[in-house]
């Protein structure tokens, strides 16, 4: 549980912390936006986790729906644990897109 939270906490680091110049600024927004779909969107998977970081509420960006974390449990079913690994796998591939020298 510890290593899912510093995961989270390194990549908002990241997001807030890349310098302007060393990056385009394309890049540096289409990295931004993939740090924080990755940031709020993998808290919302784990809406126990999400609770105790303080984050409660997650506007799902595919459908607009409102999700009230607190209200929820983690979904452990085969079927969240496939959501999460595509969740994970389509972050992999949006960073692996950015052009890395910018």
């Amino acid at each position: 549980m510890k290593l899912f939270f510093l995961l989270f906490l390194l990549i908002g680091l990241l997001a807030a912390d890349l310098p302007a110049a060393a990056a385009s600024g394309d890049t540096v927004e289409r990295f931004h936006k993939i740090a924080s779909d990755f940031l709020y969107g993998g808290l919302a998977l784990s809406p126990a986790s999400a609770t105790q970081v303080g984050y409660h509420k997650h506007t799902d960006p595919a459908t607009g729906k409102v999700l009230l974390l607190d209200e929820m449990l983690d979904d452990l079913s085969p079927a969240g644990i496939e959501a999460q690994r595509t969740f994970y796998e389509t972050a992999k591939k949006k960073l692996a897109r950015l052009d890395r020298r910018r």
